[in-house]
């Protein structure tokens, strides 16, 4: 069973994925929600399974960008689980989970950055970077995630299995695309 969970945008969830069948899913008002409820929630996920911690083989966490607070609770508690049932945690970006959860897996990814721009990337041909509404305005190929629609859930626990199964995981370490505002 995979535990996955996303911390980076404004529809936070957990989600236990079992080998067969449909994966569970708990969702959370926002990112404090989660990093308050992440441990009950996952145990409420569990009992609707009929299963126990131990049965979880793999973690796999949102390492952003995204929400500051989410991504570095969610890392932590997805590493001191991982370390306490002795499973490999591995991390995804924000841009694959996106790409990959609407099955667009070269479309250029957005995520707000809460300051009139956007983080965004593509598989092939774009880097991580920071670009301005106009920027995007003149891009001509499929654009998914936050811009011009910030409430939408654009990731799925789906998404997760994708990435996973496309190989499109990483290290469990937070992504910054922009350097600090404090030094």
């Amino acid at each position: 069973m995979k535990l996955c969970i996303e911390n980076t945008t404004l529809t936070p969830f957990i989600a236990l994925a079992p080998p067969i069948g449909e994966p569970v899913i708990h969702r959370f008002a926002d990112v404090f929600q989660l990093t308050q409820h992440l441990y009950s929630a996952l145990d409420e996920l569990l009992h609707k399974l009929n299963a126990v911690k131990t049965q979880i083989e793999h973690i796999i966490v949102a390492v952003g960008p995204g929400s500051f607070t989410g991504i570095r609770a969610s890392l932590a508690a997805a590493l001191g689980l991982g370390l306490g049932l002795n499973i490999p945690v591995q991390g995804v970006t924000t841009f694959n989970l996106m790409a990959y959860s609407q099955n667009l897996p070269n479309a250029l990814t957005t995520v707000s950055t809460k300051r009139d721009s956007y983080y965004v990337a593509q598989r092939k041909g774009v880097e991580p970077a920071i670009w301005s509404p106009t920027e995007l305005e003149t891009y001509g190929g499929d654009i998914v995630g936050e811009y011009k629609n910030e409430s939408t859930s654009w990731i799925t626990p789906d998404g997760f299995l994708k990435c996973l199964k496309a190989n499109r995981l990483c290290d469990p370490l937070p992504l910054y695309v922009r350097e600090p505002d404090v030094g």
